[in-house]
């Protein structure tokens, strides 16, 4: 079940009802109930295999937390880790570069992701791994007590709102959350529902419309002049944004209805004045684990320059896998990698005086890497880059598109910006309603829904598509 599709709202909306009406002590079980269906609805290996890794997570750290000697207690957390990440790992390898597999195992997988030979990968894998891989090293190190009730365990790694793109949960905040007793509160069911029509709007509005020209433009790149391939990587650089952001507003919004705070994923990575402070704002549930459990297990910069720029781009470069198989993503990863050694050698954040400056050249450093990132293949990428530097004729905008679909690509990406700008500033969208009637605040939630409806649907050619985060 997509966040987009016709069936979810219904679904959260029923949900939600039932949460806040049965006794508290049972909110935990129908959390758990409605989390197994939703997992089962975007296919039963999905369900399976988000219950395998809970399972090995849930008996390892019950053991590892139990565990006195150090060294067995290495041992467990090392054999425990391989085996949550065996079947990520295996279908890493069977949806990207391995020989297409006899129809009947395939079949055995249907239901979820389509990799490049056909095979079949389930929802979200990477995302409910790396929750419970995350959640077992949280109790090897010590950081939290290991989870003793099953069924908490596994409402914590199932939590619908996150489960096939995030953002990725940590124990030390969520698994609390889900045993606490809440009040009813109107005010965060209200910003829970103003952040879903905020996601919907990034989703469907911008997304999604920017995906008609991107999608044109690098299926047909061998006829594109330069100008409609640069423009496309723009383009491209907000649709990844919007469509990723959007979903993780809804996922947010979603668990905020229910009294949950889950980690905020994005704040305005666009608006960073380095790569490094980019990927503080960008993905941050991502970006954060990597750093916990491997850059700084790795050494960190604790161990002199050399050490950390190799620990940097390797980190990376393990992203860039996380992604995809492709050599595109190792490309990707590395050069972002490779961004933050040169912006350490070159101390570029302390002499950077003008911050348009810097911020108009990490968007141009981040938008080339996501040529790399959207590219179907390094050769398509290379490509595309001696078309940009050689066939700059023609208009960028001369696809089919009409005139009023690229008015509203228009006023939704000013719409981003102006929201991206209220939030730098610490401010919130909806604050000048928050002193009004009860009813005025509802009327322009509902002006605001309507006009999403109308215009995120209308278009020619238009479709909703499906995140482009819920392939990882």
């Amino acid at each position: 079940m997509l966040f987009t599709s016709l069936t979810y709202l219904p679904f959260l909306l029923a949900i939600l009802i039932l949460y806040w009406l049965v006794p508290a002590p049972r909110r935990r079980v129908l959390l758990l109930a409605a989390s197994i269906l939703f997992a089962a609805m975007l296919g039963i290996q999905c369900l399976a295999c988000a219950a395998l890794c809970a399972g090995i997570a849930y008996i390892g750290g019950r053991w590892i937390g139990k565990c006195d000697n150090q060294i067995r207690k290495r041992s467990l957390a090392i054999c425990f880790s391989f085996a949550m990440l065996v079947p990520m790992l295996f279908f890493r390898m069977m949806s990207g570069h391995s020989p297409a597999l006899p129809d009947w195992l395939a079949g055995l997988f249907s239901g979820g992701m389509t990799g490049q030979n056909g095979f079949l990968a389930p929802a979200g894998i990477s995302f409910f791994t790396f929750t419970s891989l995350g959640y077992l090293l949280d109790v090897y190190h010590g950081r939290i007590k290991a989870e003793n009730r099953p069924g908490v365990f596994l409402t914590f790694v199932l939590f619908f709102p996150h489960l096939t793109s995030g953002p990725i949960a940590r124990g030390e905040s969520l698994l609390g959350q889900m045993t606490e007793e809440k009040a009813f509160d109107f005010e965060g069911i209200r910003d829970g529902f103003s952040m879903i029509l905020l996601g919907y709007f990034e989703k469907l509005w911008v997304a999604d419309r920017i995906a008609l020209y991107v999608n044109f433009i690098f299926e047909h790149w061998y006829e594109s002049t330069g100008w409609q391939l640069l423009l496309a990587i723009l383009l491209y650089t907000v649709q990844i944004y919007a469509d990723f952001n959007g979903y993780s507003l809804i996922a947010i919004g979603s668990a905020r209805c229910f009294g949950i705070s889950l980690q905020d994923n994005f704040r305005q990575p666009y608006l960073a004045v380095s790569v490094r402070d980019f990927w503080k704002r960008w993905h941050i549930s991502l970006t954060t684990w990597f750093r916990d459990e491997i850059y700084i297990p790795l050494g960190g910069s604790r161990k002199g320059n050399i050490r950390r720029y190799i620990n940097i781009l390797l980190v990376f470069l393990i992203s860039g896998y996380w992604h995809g198989t492709g050599l595109t993503f190792l490309v990707w990863g590395g050069l972002h990698g490779l961004y933050q050694i040169a912006e350490i050698l070159l101390d570029t954040e302390n002499r950077g005086k003008n911050r348009y400056f810097c911020r108009i050249r990490t968007l141009v450093l981040v938008a080339f890497a996501w040529l790399f990132f959207r590219a179907t293949s390094f050769q398509m990428a290379v490509q595309i880059l001696l078309r940009i530097g050689t066939r700059f004729i023609g208009s960028p905008v001369s696809t089919g598109m009409l005139p009023t679909q690229w008015a509203a690509i228009v006023i939704g990406i000013l719409f981003m910006l102006l929201v991206d700008g209220f939030h730098e500033q610490g401010k919130r969208v909806l604050a000048f309603t928050d002193r009004k009637p009860w009813f005025v605040r509802g009327a322009v939630m509902m002006v605001f829904a309507f006009l999403l409806v109308i215009f995120s649907l209308w278009g020619s050619g238009y479709q909703s598509n499906s995140f482009i985060y819920f392939q990882f």
